[in-house]
């Protein structure tokens, strides 16, 4: 079987987006604080019911198929080439992903927990039929649709310097978070000048909300940021103070350079939001809102 180089850079750097911030949370030893709960990995039947047939057929096909090559027309219709390279049993993979957002989902359906966290979801661009910016799956809008079963309203926050492709609703009875690290300083792709501490505060007031939330991984080429914001993230999750010193027995220590702390101050990267334009920006967003609310607007 023939697999680009691409495909198996892309998915070495997922496995180790993952592995760092896991690195970092067992070093914190939380494990009294958290319940850590196995994912189910998704059905087909799961996939579709927002994916469509013919895009979950081609990614089983490379399941199985001795000849990547011979699918090539059929991938580039799917979305499976470019920015989205074929992976090594790429459906497999895809149900992977699903599984873990939709597990957390249950949890929060059947009241296990009120928050639940899948930092291996948050793969927002795919669309119905394709691939779409490094996202072979859409498990935010599937776990949307099984948090609908339960909760009447979600609202949907979109954190990643690239807002995805899913739809919400205002008034929530429930709320689902998509936590991209690709807008933190330091990030090759996303290039702007946030940090943790902004972010943090942005999740901190989301989950004071008190109401179920379903937090979700999603960009993040810059793989030792990453980690630090996802482990500040499910520090505030768990109300849990943690050193700002990074552990020198971390297997990556050496990727937190030249600080090694948690946090990332700001570059020098000159600020064009002025007052002016933030307070119409955030006038805009309150005025949608009101619309939304007084026309019961539920956006599917």
């Amino acid at each position: 079987m023939s697999y680009s180089s691409a495909g198996k850079d892309f998915k070495t750097k997922i496995e180790k987006q993952i592995s760092n911030k896991q690195d970092l949370e067992k070093l914190e030893e939380w494990s009294e604080k958290v319940l850590v709960v196995k994912s189910i990995k998704a059905t087909e039947n799961d996939l579709k019911k927002f994916h469509s047939s013919s895009y979950i057929d081609i990614l089983k096909k490379t399941n199985v198929t001795d000849d990547i090559e011979a699918l090539e027309k059929e991938l580039a219709q799917h979305g499976l080439n470019y920015d989205c390279p074929v992976l090594e049993r790429n459906f497999d993979f895809v149900c992977r992903i699903a599984g873990g957002t939709l597990t957390a989902a249950m949890l929060l359906c059947r009241k296990i927990s009120r928050i639940a966290i899948n930092w291996s979801g948050g793969w927002h661009h795919a669309q119905r039929d394709e691939a779409e910016g490094f996202c072979y799956v859409n498990d935010i809008v599937l776990g949307i649709q099984k948090l609908q079963k339960v909760f009447d309203k979600i609202l949907y926050v979109d954190l990643d310097v690239h807002h995805g492709t899913v739809y919400s609703s205002f008034e929530p009875s429930a709320i689902v978070v998509q936590c991209g690290a690709d807008i933190l300083f330091g990030d090759r792709v996303g290039q702007c000048n946030v940090t943790i501490k902004a972010l943090v505060k942005c999740v901190k007031k989301i989950i004071n909300c008190n109401i179920p939330c379903l937090v979700l991984g999603g960009g993040g080429y810059n793989f030792a940021n990453t980690a630090r914001y996802w482990t500040c993230i499910t520090s505030t999750i768990i109300d849990t103070e943690i050193d700002d010193d990074i552990p020198d027995c971390s297997e990556y220590f050496t990727l937190y350079t030249p600080t090694y702390e948690l946090r990332i101050n700001p570059g020098n990267q000159k600020d064009y939001n002025t007052e002016e334009y933030i307070a119409n920006v955030i006038d805009t967003i309150h005025k949608y809102c009101d619309f939304i609310t007084k026309n019961n607007i539920i956006q599917k």
